[in-house]
């Protein structure tokens, strides 16, 4: 939202983003962020404590965690901003100017979805193994059914940067191919990392971060040195987090028989169905009104059950039944 502010600022007023005003509103976001933190979470913050001595032996074991956490998260964020980083040094500055715009562009709809982890993680703490497990499909749906339908943002977010930034317009190139592979790397971020940490699987969630590290390197420099093209470079990406999707998955269909291919294909489905629309109809608000209707028959064939449930959620939240 600062971003687009800003954005439009700079437009109307015709002078260039400021960047001091920048960094000072994402201070002041971060700062009222953790005062919410800090007041949400305030049990635990402000509870009773234990003297170092009693609590050293947990001390070492978060520390232990936290390291390999940190190194998965730092794993993940290579995965996801390696094409960027081929683009680059393969490519002239103005492409890489252009293609990391398409990226800023996504990540304002990333920034908003991913906060869902951000409570995910101590609500599943407080559940059983067992009815936690039970709830990973449902989850992972519901993930799938709100980024698909965050991708109706692709056209008026289209027709804006023409209209405003028309310099940055190829841009929407790149987004059109890298905004599908939004609902992949959610699933990824949000549902399937959180899980592995609730189950303290974190290194088994680190070693599948590491090969899709590696299989993201080779096809990156397949589409950069190689194929010479960044539409190519973008495409790798999506099938990288296809293959990354597949491997975490592995530790849950394997180990707690989780049901995957339902989700699987109705992932695969829209975001093939998103690429055909886009490709065969140029005229923008019909090519919105045909994914809309496609997102809706496909969601409507997958997860009719769940669309009911979110809805009757809905319902008593406003009502205040149930």
């Amino acid at each position: 939202m600062l971003v687009v502010i800003m954005l439009l600022d700079s437009v109307i007023e015709k002078k260039s983003v400021n960047a001091c005003i920048y960094i000072m509103g994402i201070v002041v976001i971060d700062t009222i962020l953790m005062l919410w933190y800090v007041y949400t979470y305030r049990n635990i913050t402000f509870g009773q404590s234990l003297s170092f001595r009693e609590c050293i032996g947990d001390v070492f074991c978060l520390f232990k965690t936290g390291i390999i956490l940190t190194i998965s998260y730092q794993v993940s964020t290579l995965i996801f901003t390696l094409d960027q980083q081929f683009v680059l040094i393969a490519f002239d500055e103005f492409t890489y100017g252009i293609y990391s715009f398409a990226y800023t562009l996504i990540s304002m709809v990333t920034t908003v979805i991913n906060a869902v982890s951000v409570v995910l993680l101590p609500m599943l703490r407080q559940k059983r193994e067992e009815d936690m497990l039970n709830d990973f499909e449902y989850n992972m749906s519901v993930i799938s059914i709100v980024v698909f339908a965050a991708l109706l943002g692709y056209y008026p977010l289209g027709l804006v940067v023409q209209g405003l930034l028309p310099a940055y317009s190829s841009a929407m190139h790149y987004v059109e191919v890298i905004f599908p592979g939004l609902a992949i790397s959610c699933c990824i971020n949000i549902i399937m990392f959180t899980y592995y940490k609730a189950l303290n699987q974190q290194m088994k969630y680190l070693k599948c971060s590491v090969w899709a590290l590696i299989f993201s390197t080779v096809l990156n420099m397949v589409g950069a040195w190689w194929m010479k093209s960044p539409l190519a470079v973008s495409y790798f990406s999506i099938i990288t987090l296809l293959v990354w999707y597949l491997l975490c998955e592995r530790l849950f269909v394997i180990n707690y028989q989780i049901k995957w291919k339902k989700n699987f294909v109705y992932l695969i489905s829209l975001m093939l169905s998103f690429y055909v629309v886009n490709t065969v109809v140029q005229q923008v608000w019909l090519a919105c009104g045909i994914y809309l209707m496609v997102y809706l028959a496909v969601t409507y064939t997958f997860f009719r059950e769940i669309l009911s449930d979110i809805l009757n959620r809905i319902k008593s939240r406003f009502t205040g039944v149930g």
